[in-house]
């Protein structure tokens, strides 16, 4: 979107580097940052905006959950609907049907006396099914579990709420539904859940400590931040509250699916479909026959 755009240009021809002087170009990067993990919390349901930590992409932020919740030994429940980002870390499958729908019912069954959490995509990024995440949360929170979502695909798209549906650790990215910059994205932790530091080095506040700083977003924030990318963020992360607010969730997913059905249609002639086609259209997977994408949309 072009306000996406503008804040990107305005940040690299205005801001400083946030947080490594007290300069106005420095403290107005701090300031746009801050507006930038406000917004990401009212979106997603995070109690405190402290809580957001900004990361290059979803593959990071959930590598920064994975690795700094869990260490070798615990046990932790996924599904076989993941993208690599999850399947990676993890071994632990649930399995789902040709249609690509998980039985609920399963989760429960593998939890064992060293199971830690599970692990879910909300979206298949290969089949667009949906999963539950209420209920799976719910089964998580009842049993002691943490719950960690990646939203890579719904972040923008689908109502997401981290309170209301029991999530630990939301992983996001900015260049998809939340029509932001590539090279954005962070992850929201609620209180009271400790992620262990992935990576350590320059704060810019604490220099005097030997060990990165405990303190949420710092621990998870080593380094310059992507403060241009950010500042495109947050322009872009305030459009979807603003639309929703305008009709609904219910009447946002209508028009986006009615959208994604003209562009299915036009390219059914030259991509197989893979998904069930009872299931929300604006997650489907296309497999390309010939061509190109952009020549049939």
């Amino acid at each position: 979107p072009p306000c996406v755009i503008d804040a990107v240009v305005r940040a690299m021809t205005t801001l400083g580097n946030s947080g490594r002087s007290a300069h106005e170009e420095s403290l107005t990067a701090s300031r746009i940052i801050y507006d930038a993990r406000e917004a990401a919390a009212a979106l997603f349901g995070c109690p405190r905006a402290d809580h957001v930590a900004f990361t290059a992409n979803s593959t990071e932020a959930l590598n920064i959950a994975i690795g700094g919740l869990f260490s070798p030994g615990d046990h932790v429940i996924s599904t076989d609907c993941e993208h690599n980002s999850v399947l990676r870390p993890l071994y632990r499958l649930v399995p789902a049907d040709r249609l690509g729908r998980v039985r609920y019912d399963d989760f429960a069954a593998l939890i064992r006396p060293n199971t830690r959490a599970i692990v879910c995509t909300h979206a298949s990024n290969l089949t667009g099914n949906l999963l539950d995440i209420g209920r799976i949360g719910r089964l998580a929170h009842e049993r002691g579990l943490l719950f960690v979502v990646d939203a890579s695909q719904t972040a923008g798209a689908a109502e997401l709420d981290m309170e209301r549906q029991n999530i630990d650790v939301l992983c996001f990215t900015g260049h998809k539904s939340l029509m932001g910059p590539q090279g954005t994205g962070g992850l929201c932790v609620r209180p009271g859940v400790e992620i262990r530091p992935f990576k350590v080095g320059g704060t810019g506040v604490q220099t005097y400590l030997p060990q990165q700083p405990r303190e949420y977003p710092t621990r998870l924030e080593a380094g310059t931040l992507n403060g241009h990318g950010i500042a495109g963020l947050s322009a872009a992360v305030v459009i979807t509250p603003m639309l929703v607010s305008l009709c609904g969730w219910e009447s946002y997913d209508a028009v986006t699916v009615a959208l994604a059905s003209d562009v299915l249609a036009s390219m059914l002639s030259a991509y197989t479909y893979y998904k069930n086609k009872n299931i929300d259209l604006r997650r489907g997977g296309l497999r390309g026959r010939r061509g190109h994408p952009r020549d049939h949309a």
